[in-house]
């Protein structure tokens, strides 16, 4: 789709049955552009229909956690050891529910497929995530074990200083729920996994869905080791250093080991590979270029969630294009956008953000020289 396309999109998905006329007097176009707009969107089939259905063919299938994040901020220094006054917020969360919110937000048809509790936390989850425009159609409810719960503290620059999660609902999620969805996982155009899933689940998912591009979120460095043997099923992954170790075995010490590690990666069939830094940026490799996507500092209020709008929105450029260096640019947006809110996600997610977002902090790529792939 065009930048206007996704415009237009976005406005129809929350207003299908707009005038041409109003549709116009937003954009700040005349009502015949619109018209060209429409009728060239229907014949790529993104419309299909009257009141402007979006067609929703090409989505995307997200299996992973979705979770109640909990937050403890201080109003000062850090304190160890020490009850440090501050805010409490408490918002939806996990990595796979992140992943799809932020998906819908930048008007990518998605579907969520995770486990939740049969309890006020779930409840909560699903409103808030049907809410976002995120199919949730395919969710399962258990009714013995309660919806996860992600209790992280905060120190007074927003990094996490430490957090408890409560996420054994996972383990019950054997090989039954994603069989009993298979045809529905099979259609996606891209999926993302996250290791929250148990590893009879992901192994089950990375055997019978050979032909899909599989998206990778290792979530932290003890699960990651989940997928470790299965690392080949995989197109992109995005670990942070801890994770790309765990992963690989090698050591992050230089821009040297990064270059080793994604020709670690690439020799076992990954294509592209995003390894967040930090305040350093991201690493990006794919089979022709490496590189650093890096942009001006920016003023942190919550670190949680910004790999997954990250994800989500390389997801989306991935959808459009097999140029790594846009994805990275607009993953790293997405992040840049998502660091600015308390909350886990960003409600002012949406493609135009993006491009704003590019241009306000000077995101920019940089080649890592004299590297032979």
């Amino acid at each position: 789709m065009t930048k206007r396309e996704k415009q237009i999109v976005e406005i129809l998905r929350k207003e299908p049955m707009i005038c041409q006329q109003d549709l116009a007097d937003r954009l700040g176009v005349s009502r015949s552009s619109v018209a060209v707009h429409i009728t060239n969107m229907m014949k790529k089939g993104i419309i299909a229909g009257k009141g402007y259905v979006i067609r929703e063919d090409n989505y995307i299938a997200v299996v992973g956690g979705a979770n109640m994040d909990i937050f403890g901020m201080p109003d000062h220094a850090f304190q160890r050891e020490d009850s440090n006054p501050g805010r409490v917020v408490q918002s939806p969360g996990g990595v796979g529910r992140n992943v799809a919110e932020n998906l819908a937000r930048l008007c990518v048809p998605v579907r969520l497929f995770t486990l939740l509790g049969e309890d006020v936390n779930g409840d909560v989850l699903m409103a808030r995530t049907q809410e976002a425009g995120v199919d949730t159609s395919y969710i399962q409810r258990e009714r013995l074990h309660p919806t996860g719960v992600y209790l992280a503290v905060q120190d007074e620059k927003g990094e996490m200083r430490s957090a408890i999660s409560q996420m054994e609902i996972y383990d019950q999620m054997d090989e039954s729920y994603p069989e009993s969805v298979l045809r529905v996982l099979s259609g996606a155009s891209l999926m993302m996994l996250d290791t929250n899933l148990s590893p009879e689940a992901l192994a089950f998912l990375l055997y019978r869905l050979p032909q899909t591009r599989m998206f990778l979120d290792p979530v932290s460095s003890v699960k990651a080791r989940r997928v470790k043997h299965f690392i080949n099923r995989f197109d992109t992954i995005k670990p942070n250093v801890h994770e790309v170790e765990a992963l690989s075995g090698i050591p992050v010490t230089d821009d040297e080991s990064l270059v080793t590690n994604a020709k670690y990666f690439l020799r076992r069939g990954v294509k592209h590979i995003f390894i967040t830094l930090g305040d350093r940026g991201v690493f990006v490799a794919d089979s022709s270029r490496m590189g650093f996507v890096q942009a001006k500092p920016c003023s942190i209020k919550n670190a949680n969630g910004a790999g997954d709008a990250f994800m989500a929105a390389i997801m989306m450029t991935a959808m459009e294009t097999e140029d790594t260096k846009l994805w990275a640019l607009n993953g790293m947006a997405a992040a840049i956008l998502t660091l600015s809110t308390e909350h886990t996600i960003n409600r002012d997610m949406n493609p135009s953000r993006l491009e704003e977002i590019k241009k306000e902090y000077e995101i920019t790529w940089k080649d890592l020289q004299n590297t032979s792939i």
